[in-house]
Parts: structure tokens; C-alpha cells; sequence
């Protein structure tokens, strides 16, 4: 090179914005064949969305935005912060303290045990023990402000304990401990039907056979009544009508008559 042979960035494209080379997509496929050894494993259910993502990009390279939009909530703030730190202390056993933020209060400071990090509708949620109350307690992640990490001490869980089952019998991530496991009975009409059946509310799900008198469907679910469970159920307006158990039906009436007051001219 001579003097006059200067190379300048001109800024323009980014390694963001070229992708990986095709040969880095290939060796990337290869790493997750191999670990699809995996599946069927909880927790590894992640390898078939990388494996999408994958595929997709070495098909169609840059252009796989304008056929293919995979779901991420650019927005959602948080997770660029406290997601390593929170991660990084569960594998520690390391006691945090978080200052967070609920919605409608004032940011509060506690010290919690982290042991599990879930996903639910586009949001991360960390699972912890906070000190000072007896059980688990559900931490948004958009919410936190801070995490430190302490010298407290940790307090384990016991070595047989399944988040899996621990969620088995709740829509979205608010388990209590002292609640029922119910059986929530469903009327839903053609449109619902069609929805629920191709993408059930919940795990335990069961559809009656054969319509109703009145031309909808049974639906069954063996679940908690909880917070999501009800936002699900608002999301088809008048396509679902809960029938049992009592507690939840009249909720949801009385939900529809502020819905109806609000609207009302």
C-alpha cells in the first residue's frame, strides 16, 4: 500500500446490516442440528425459533424481512439493562436487590433470591423469593429500575422443585398458592371456536364434543382464575361467555358493565 492508498469508513452499513456471511448461517445450522439432540427437553424450546430464524435468513438474506416479521417488542425496555446481571445471579445463587417500579405506586427496594426468568405475552418476568415474604413473588422486567448484587445470603429452593409444574395450572405467570385449581367452563360461538381450537388457552383444555342447543361450543379448562386468565378471556368480547365457576362469571359481568357505563352515551 502507498501512501496515497487510504481506505476510510464511510459509515453507511454496519455489520447489523450486511447479516452474517452465508457461511456463518451454515456453521450456525450445524450448531443447532446438533443441539436439537435436545428437544423434547424443557427450557430448549428456544431451538426451534433460532432454527426459523435461521433458516429464514440463509433462504433469503437481507430480504427475509419482507416475507418473514418474527415477533419482538423493540420497545420493551429493561431487558438490554438486567437481563445478564439478573441471569448471571441465578446461576450464582446470588442475592439482589432490586428497585422496582410497580405501575400506580412508588419505586420500592427489595432483596430477593433469583431462580427463574419466564416469558409471557411479549414480557420477562424474574421469579424470586424476596425476604420478608413467605413464597414467590413475580418481578416484571420492564419495571425494574436497578439491580445490585449483595453477600446476602441465599435462599435456595428445594432441589426438586418444577417451574413447570409450578405454572401447570395457570394462564400467564401469577401463580397463588392458596388458590383453587378450578374447573372454568366456556360457551363459545363459531368464530372462537375456530381460534381456541387451533391455539388452546391453556394446557389443559378439552372441548365437548358436539355443539350446544343454542349452536356453540363447550369449552373446558382446569386452571387458576387469575389476572391473565381474565385478560385472555376480554380479548374475545362477546365470543366467550364464562358459564362456571360462579366467582369468575359474575367478574367478568361486572367488567362488562363498566366496559358497557364507559361507553354508554
Amino acid at each position: 500500500m502507498t501512501v496515497t492508498d487510504v481506505y476510510r469508513y464511510d459509515g453507511t452499513r454496519t455489520m447489523a446490516d450486511s447479516g452474517p456471511a452465508q457461511e456463518e448461517v451454515d456453521v450456525l445450522m450445524e450448531a443447532v442440528a446438533v443441539l436439537q439432540r435436545f428437544e423434547g427437553v424443557p427450557h430448549f424450546d428456544w431451538l426451534t425459533d433460532l432454527e426459523n430464524k435461521l433458516y429464514t435468513t440463509s433462504k433469503l438474506g437481507n430480504d427475509s424481512q419482507k416475507v418473514v416479521s418474527f415477533q419482538h417488542n423493540q420497545y420493551l425496555t429493561g431487558m438490554d439493562k438486567w437481563y445478564k446481571p439478573i441471569f448471571s445471579a441465578i446461576l450464582a445463587k446470588k442475592v439482589i436487590e432490586i428497585t422496582y417500579h410497580p405501575f400506580g405506586k412508588e419505586p420500592r427496594t427489595v432483596a430477593a433470591s433469583p431462580y427463574h426468568l419466564k416469558q409471557y405475552n411479549n414480557r420477562w418476568f424474574l421469579v424470586a423469593n424476596n425476604k420478608g415474604y413467605d413464597g414467590l413473588t413475580n418481578y416484571a422486567i420492564d419495571r425494574i429500575e436497578d439491580v445490585r448484587e449483595t453477600n446476602r445470603t441465599y435462599v435456595p429452593l428445594d432441589e426438586d422443585f418444577d417451574f413447570d409444574e409450578w405454572f401447570a395450572d395457570v394462564v400467564g405467570v401469577t401463580v397463588r398458592p392458596d388458590a383453587l385449581v378450578e374447573d372454568v367452563i366456556l360457551h363459545v360461538n363459531d368464530k372462537a371456536w375456530n381460534y381456541i381450537t387451533t391455539k388452546p388457552l391453556h394446557e389443559s383444555q378439552t372441548i365437548t364434543h358436539g355443539q350446544q342447543p343454542d349452536g356453540r361450543w363447550e369449552v373446558r379448562l382446569k386452571v387458576q382464575d387469575n389476572y391473565e386468565l381474565r385478560s385472555v378471556l376480554r380479548s374475545f368480547g362477546d365470543e366467550i361467555e364464562v358459564m362456571a365457576p360462579a366467582s369468575l362469571r359474575q367478574g367478568m359481568k361486572e367488567m362488562a358493565e363498566r366496559v358497557l357505563k364507559m361507553y354508554k352515551d
